[in-house]
């Protein structure tokens, strides 16, 4: 397992890498369908997505800043040019960044309640482990003395009777 600066290297370079890879294929796209600018930031929700899965946080909010001036640079009018005087672009703009922050925070959601599911559960089993073994010891009690004991739910059914009680030939003859 990474540990310190080396994992968090890796975390900001997947943020680069999903980016870079996702530029890459909307170039294509657009080279192969000749629609320039149809859809500027449609691959770049799947980097950010993919980095804030496995990278967290840090890294998602590097992807959005990152796709967001590569698609603007890229996609927007005027082509090839970081600020754009075209309000409808400024907007497109301003647009994915709230929607590539709203991803990342869904995905942190998302994968903090994951890891609380994983807690709660592994305590629910330590717990169902302690349970079981309190009812065992509680039978090897009621086991051991010498008197009967039965428990009988509201139903009059017999949920409970130790061994003496069992072995009471007397007592096999009467029913709640």
């Amino acid at each position: 397992m990474l540990r310190g600066k080396s994992r968090i290297f890796w975390r900001y370079s997947i943020a680069v890498l999903t980016v870079a890879i996702a530029l890459l294929g909307k170039l294509l796209l657009n080279y192969w369908s000749g629609q320039l600018r149809e859809t500027p930031f449609l691959l770049f929700f799947a980097a950010i997505m993919a980095t804030s899965y496995y990278g967290g946080v840090g890294p998602g909010i590097l992807a959005v800043v990152l796709s967001s001036f590569l698609g603007g640079y890229f996609f927007l009018t005027p082509a090839k040019s970081l600020f754009s005087s075209d309000p409808w672009a400024n907007l497109q703009l301003v647009i994915f960044l709230v929607e590539g922050l709203f991803l990342v925070s869904l995905i942190h959601f998302v994968n903090t309640s994951r890891r609380n599911t994983q807690i709660i559960s592994q305590k629910l089993l330590l717990s169902e482990d302690k349970s079981r073994q309190h009812q065992d010891l509680l039978h090897l009690i009621a086991n051991s003395l010498p008197v009967c004991i039965s428990y009988i739910d509201s139903q009059q059914r017999y949920q409970f009777i130790n061994k003496t009680y069992n072995l009471s030939p007397q007592l096999h003859a009467w029913t709640p």
